[in-house]
């Protein structure tokens, strides 16, 4: 039996708050070095340390229900663990909107542009369901769309903006105006 099973073991049969402390901070010693590599490999130092703290704290908590006695299952409940921090680091920033120019802002331009250009008040009103719509789609479509069509911006200085590569790009504009036509055929 090796140190980290024999520490599960006496995990468990701590009766005191102090033996618990002192041997869950010996199980983290030894986990401590493969969990933050196991991190930081995939998410990168800046971004890794604070998912490696989460993951730690997690662990913590989950120490007197987990069940492995052996070396490699509590290992693998504790990659279990920090794989799950991972995708919800990046699943929250891939929801994170890139806000690059403020709503109100972008419907005054738009405002200003169909005066200029003469929108009947049925097309402004459907230009505005449609913006409204687009900014709670999944996609930050409003803001791609805007670059893409009005500002001119090529696919892969979007790509550089949104941190993708060309093809995710494309691949946004793509769904974004395939948004829009859903949009168009639910009006």
């Amino acid at each position: 039996m090796d140190d980290l099973a024999k520490l599960l073991a006496a995990f468990r049969k701590c009766d005191t708050l102090a033996c618990r402390l002192e041997v869950g901070e010996a199980i983290i010693t030894i986990i401590y070095t493969p969990i933050q590599a196991f991190i930081i490999s995939r998410l990168g130092a800046d971004r890794g340390e604070d998912v490696f703290q989460n993951t730690l704290s997690a662990i913590t908590r989950s120490l007197p229900k987990t069940r492995g006695k052996s070396r490699s299952e509590f290992m693998g409940f504790c990659y279990k663990i920090a794989r799950n921090q991972i995708a919800d680091a990046l699943r929250s920033q891939y929801a994170e909107r890139a806000d690059f120019m403020d709503p109100a802002i972008m419907a005054e331009i738009v405002e200003k542009g169909s005066e200029e250009e003469g929108l009947s008040p049925g097309d402004r009103l459907d230009l505005k369901y449609f913006m409204g719509m687009l900014r709670k789609s999944r996609f930050p479509c409003d803001e791609i769309l805007w670059s893409y069509f009005v500002t001119g911006c090529a696919p892969k200085e979007i790509a550089e903006m949104y941190d993708v590569t060309y093809d995710a790009a494309l691949r946004r504009i793509s769904r974004c105006l395939d948004a829009v036509q859903g949009l168009a055929g639910e009006t």
